[in-house]
């Protein structure tokens, strides 16, 4: 599967006759656009944001950017056919439901260029588009899983910085990682806080979000120690790297929520020892590989259930992976599983694919999974 990033770089006065021009002529969506205004009250008060942006003087200039994904047209027509149908279905949580707009193929996307140097080309006689600079990328989506780390760096929450676990130089002040321990570091002093097991979230994504919670947490006048006391006690939400039990010294977690390849690898990245791996579900049209060869080194025991348990077995055989076998439902899954676990062992319920056809959806997935945990 391939994206196409397609960006502008034009006036603040442009990109929205711009986004709305795409939508109209294209219906293509999901337009992000990049400027140096900030938010009025009223948008502030609509909107949605962790961070609200802080306006900047600026000098008018915007970017609007796009993403396409690339099809041949006979896979076109069969994924918009598929998701029509899924959007149809009122027993689907359509949460999840790829969305059939933005699909293109390389004839149409050729045409979009075309027409989006056209139309800047009218617009100039009109307004101020600035550089009016088209570009164009390209993402395959087994690169998603690393790509997104090119944007995202250490950062701060008022005079705190935030240093992502891929940054391997300490911050001079801030929270941050060293080995298994938490550390808070300012010009006068470093805390050694607490260590990765004495939490209930297993993760370095979870690790990361835990310091983002204390910086903020700091920042608004929390007491150190209060902080470090919520921290501990804070469970994982359901169905999301949940732990469920210890049984013959197995530890058994939920990860139901791991409804594709990128939330999927991060789960069993999580887990500390040997697993024993459930997956498989509803085809989305995904590519497992990236998922796939994460199992090196991690995974004993590969249990497949759903439609695309055929798919994954043969994506897993073509990167090395042997040590799989299928199963009819979830307690089939998961006494397979017991039977060849071994104390010190993980089984992990994290699917890489939505729930659809055999659950309701992902939370009856991991209820039901729990289930049959419990009755072992």
């Amino acid at each position: 599967m391939v994206w196409r990033k397609i960006a502008v770089k034009t006036k603040e006065e442009a990109v929205e006759i711009l986004a709305a021009y795409l939508f109209d002529r294209w219906e293509i969506e999901g337009v992000e656009i990049e400027d140096g205004k900030g938010l009025t009250e009223e948008e502030a008060k609509i909107i949605f944001a962790d961070i609200l942006p802080e306006e900047t003087a600026g000098n008018g200039e915007a970017s609007l950017s796009f993403y396409l994904e690339i099809l041949p047209e006979e896979e076109k027509k069969k994924r918009k056919a598929e998701v029509e149908k899924e959007f149809l279905d009122e027993n689907v949580d359509h949460s999840y439901t790829l969305n059939s707009s933005n699909i293109f193929t390389e004839e149409e996307c050729s045409e979009i260029l075309s027409d989006l140097k056209r139309e800047l080309s009218e617009m100039a006689e009109y307004t101020e588009i600035g550089e009016g600079k088209i570009s164009v990328s390209e993402t395959e989506d087994k690169d998603w899983m690393n790509a997104w780390k090119d944007f995202f760096h250490s950062f701060r929450v008022g005079k705190l910085l935030i240093k992502p676990s891929w940054e391997e130089e300490e911050p001079k002040e801030g929270f941050f990682l060293r080995g298994e321990e938490f550390i808070y570091k300012n010009k006068e002093k470093e805390e050694k806080l607490f260590k990765t097991g004495d939490l209930q979230l297993l993760g370095k994504h979870n690790y990361e979000n835990v310091m983002c919670a204390m910086a903020v947490g700091m920042q608004m006048g929390v007491p150190m120690e209060q902080i470090i006391k919520v921290c501990k006690k804070f469970k994982p939400v359901e169905h999301r790297i949940e732990f469920v039990r210890e049984r013959s010294g197995v530890r058994y977690y939920n990860d139901s929520k791991g409804t594709n390849v990128d939330a999927a690898i991060q789960a069993l990245r999580a887990m500390p020892g040997p697993v024993l791996l459930i997956g498989g579900g509803y085809d989305k049209h995904v590519d497992f590989d990236a998922w796939v060869k994460e199992f090196k080194g991690r995974v004993k025991y590969l249990v497949l259930i759903g439609q695309t348990r055929n798919q994954i077995a043969a994506c897993a055989k073509k990167n090395g992976f042997h040590n799989l076998m299928f199963a009819e439902d979830m307690d089939e899954a998961v006494k397979d599983c017991a039977a060849y676990a071994d104390p010190g062992d993980y089984v992990l319920l994290s699917p890489a694919c939505a729930s659809w056809g055999m659950f309701k959806d992902y939370e009856e997935r991991g209820r039901i999974f729990k289930d049959c945990v419990k009755n072992l």
